[in-house]
C-alpha cells in the first residue's frame, strides 16, 4: 500500500536535491510524435542566462514547435506582468522561465496562457465568499513565506481587499 511521505521525509528529499548543482531542473516529462507533443517541464525560476536549463528547454521548444499538429498552445506558470520583451537574454533576466516561454511563443506565434487568475481578481473571490480580510492576509503571507517579505510588503498595500464593485 503506497503511503504519502511525512514532513520530515519530503524535507529529507529537498535536501538532497538542494545539494544537486542544478537543484535536479529541468526536469521533463514529454511525449513528442511528428504529429503531436504534449510536454511538461519543471525549472529552475532563475534569471542567470547562463544556467545550463535554457538549452534543454530550447530543446524541448524545438520538438514542441516541429510537431506538425497547428493547434500549438503552450501553458506557463505565473501571471503575465512583464511584458514580453524584444531579446532572449532580456526574458530570461526579466521573466526567467515564465518570461521566456511566453517569448519562445510570441516568437513563433504561438498562443501562450496562464492558468493562474490576476490577483486581484482571486482577492476579489475570495472576499465574496465569505472569507475573512484576516484569513486572506494570513494564507497570502503563508502560503508565500518562502518568498522573503518583500511579497509580503506588496500584497498589503497593493491589493484592495473589498470587492471592485462594493
Amino acid at each position: 500500500m503506497e503511503k504519502f511521505r511525512t514532513h520530515d521525509e519530503m524535507r529529507q528529499v529537498y535536501t538532497e536535491i538542494e545539494q544537486l548543482p542544478d537543484r535536479g531542473h529541468p526536469y521533463v516529462i514529454a511525449s513528442h510524435e511528428p504529429d503531436s507533443y504534449f510536454g511538461f517541464i519543471g525549472t529552475s525560476h532563475t534569471t542567470d542566462p547562463a544556467h545550463p536549463q535554457w538549452a534543454v528547454l530550447q530543446e524541448e521548444w524545438r520538438l514542441f514547435v516541429d510537431s506538425t499538429n497547428l493547434d500549438k498552445i503552450v501553458f506557463f506558470e505565473g501571471r503575465s506582468s512583464v511584458p514580453v520583451t524584444d531579446s532572449e537574454e532580456d526574458a530570461i533576466v526579466q521573466g526567467a522561465d515564465s518570461g521566456y516561454t511566453r517569448w519562445l511563443a510570441e516568437k513563433n506565434g504561438i498562443e501562450a496562457v496562464s492558468p493562474e487568475p490576476d490577483r486581484q481578481a482571486e482577492i476579489d473571490e475570495l472576499v465574496e465568499s465569505g472569507i475573512s480580510e484576516d484569513e486572506i492576509i494570513i494564507y497570502y503571507i503563508a502560503g508565500n513565506s518562502h518568498s522573503g517579505t518583500d511579497m509580503i510588503k506588496s500584497l498589503i498595500p497593493t491589493y484592495k481587499l473589498t470587492p471592485k464593485d462594493a
